[in-house]
């Protein structure tokens, strides 16, 4: 990511807000960010970025999706059961201000970010270079596996109606398998 975004460092935010928001629309992302948080702040040191800017765009981003989806099975899902309302009944609706919510959170975010940037600290250059490359055929595997499971988790939420079972098994089954390949 670092290499590909040089000279484009500032839209590396948005797009890595825009996927916490989504998995915090989809299953209410929280306590799953703590293992990313040491690569996240390495990411954002590494970019120029202060330490807040990882928090903004990682556990911010999440909670701003989790609290307008439309979808979240977690506070939507069983209000509307509990209110005995259909099963995404106002879902355009709560789309439409997810939508403008994450929009201004990571535009808040990525201003706060490009006022306080600083220079970047390489420190770790040198370490990497004696690592190798960092992405195999196998993390692009495990990448695949995870895009896929949270394709058959939306589509059992949805359509399917599953219950945190079914949910916790999926993930159960995708820590797995991605252990394995991994």
């Amino acid at each position: 990511l670092l290499r590909r975004a040089h000279g484009r460092e500032v839209l590396v935010i948005p797009l890595v807000g825009t996927l916490f928001a989504t998995m915090g629309a989809l299953e209410n992302m929280g306590e799953e960010i703590i293992p990313l948080v040491p690569v996240l702040l390495v990411l954002m040191r590494r970019l120029g970025y202060p330490v807040l800017t990882a928090v903004a765009a990682s556990v911010g981003a999440a909670f701003v999706g989790a609290s307008f989806s439309p979808i979240n099975p977690f506070q939507v899902g069983i209000a509307q059961k509990l209110a005995q309302l259909p099963l995404l009944s106002g879902g355009a609706y709560r789309m439409g201000f997810l939508l403008v919510a994450v929009g201004l959170w990571l535009w808040a975010t990525t201003r706060h970010a490009v006022r306080h940037r600083q220079a970047p600290d390489l420190s770790l250059d040198a370490n990497e270079a004696a690592a190798g490359p960092a992405t195999t055929s196998r993390s692009g595997l495990v990448l695949l596996l995870m895009l896929a499971a949270f394709g058959v988790f939306a589509y059992g939420v949805v359509q399917l109606h599953w219950e945190f079972e079914q949910m916790a098994a999926l993930f159960l089954g995708l820590g797995i398998v991605a252990g394995l390949v991994g």
